[in-house]
């Protein structure tokens, strides 16, 4: 055999033994020991998050990202999925009145909360407490919850941020749980999707990771309607979406404004959705609706008209025909029929009965 074919990687090592730089990383024979160590996931945040996975929650400011964390937590704790004294609130973004509140709150359901500035508490002690857990093998079942994430670590600097993830993976490893809850940029995405702030380090390094938004707010009842939605997640013991209202009344109490947190079901998030949609076409599906009751309604005719009353791009006003053409009462508005050499007239559909959210 040739030099060329000879094997250039040998599990010999240079004095004739077999090397066991790998070996003493090896798992092998651990099965029992791991599979006793590990703990079923349970549900944390409804069901958006879990019990032995590290979460992300990107929200823009007022969305209720704190509320709702805030009340799902104490949700698991009253129904026993979660202990109490082994879940921490750490609280590192909210003035003194802030601080009272979600402290009589957190007495009240019985978890742990500490504050910024408080019996010498500081974000930045957080890392060096978080492997004392480690190293005194007390990480195991604990809940960390960590509002805001940018006062624990620059997200913006992709070495922090990597490194910071990097620790709370340690902390989840050994045991724990972590949810983090973060800010979004003020722009959008061209797709109207929220763009979370930061690095993506984060997203990356965490076990999963929601988006929480706004999908409307109810004038007459004082409710805003807000959605979960899933944007990474290791395993499918999460659900994709989820959707929650609560009261925006100024008169209420932060107490009662947690109480008020209630999920709702995915139909009527489905209305709910719909509805914002319609309002804002509203522009658009009101000069469609004239031009048809005025006769103009062969497709050709409708676009050119529309487009003049309503002052937008053709195209704009060619998506709203599109998305409300069909036979669905509550969804569509319109729909057609092919008249001589393929010609699209349409014709308003019948007013449906009203779903009391719309």
């Amino acid at each position: 055999m040739s030099n060329n074919e000879k094997n250039p990687v040998t599990s010999v090592g240079t004095a004739g033994r077999k090397s066991d730089a790998l070996k003493s990383f090896s798992l092998r024979g651990e099965l029992q020991h791991l599979a006793k160590e590990a703990r079923d996931a349970t549900p944390l945040l409804g069901n958006v998050a879990v019990t032995g996975q590290n979460t992300v929650i990107y929200a823009a400011p007022n969305t209720g990202k704190t509320l709702l964390t805030l009340r799902l937590l104490a949700d698991s704790v009253r129904a026993g999925r979660v202990r109490g004294e082994n879940l921490y609130y750490i609280n590192v973004d909210d003035n003194n009145q802030g601080v009272l509140e979600k402290l009589a709150f957190a007495e009240a359901v019985g978890f742990e909360m500490l504050a910024e500035g408080y019996k010498d508490f500081t974000a930045g002690k957080l890392t060096n407490l978080l492997l004392k857990m480690i190293d005194d093998d007390a990480a195991r079942d604990q809940i960390v919850v960590l509002d805001t994430l940018k006062k624990f670590v620059d997200i913006m600097n992709k070495t922090q941020a990597s490194g910071f993830a990097g620790w709370l993976r340690k902390f989840n490893m050994n045991g724990g749980t972590v949810i983090a809850l973060a800010h979004t940029n003020k722009n959008r995405a061209d797709s109207g999707k929220l763009v979370y702030s930061g690095t993506g380090d984060i997203v990356a390094d965490f076990d999963c990771a929601l988006m929480l938004d706004e999908k409307g707010v109810d004038k007459l009842t004082g409710q805003r309607f807000v959605q979960f939605e899933n944007i990474k997640r290791r395993g499918g013991n999460v659900v994709q979406k989820a959707t929650y209202r609560y009261s925006v009344k100024e008169d209420i109490s932060y107490s009662d404004l947690l109480e008020s947190v209630k999920e709702i079901s995915l139909q009527e998030a489905e209305r709910i959705e719909l509805k914002k949609e319609k309002e804002a076409d509203e522009d658009v599906i009101s000069v469609i609706k004239d031009c048809i009751q005025l006769g103009k309604s062969d497709k050709t005719t409708l676009l050119r008209e529309a487009r003049n009353a309503a002052g937008v791009p053709r195209q704009r006003v060619e998506d709203v025909l599109k998305k409300y053409e069909g036979p669905h009462r509550i969804k569509h508005y319109w729909n057609y029929t092919v008249g001589a050499r393929g010609k699209k007239i349409y014709a308003l559909l019948p007013e449906p009965v009203q779903h009391p959210d719309f």
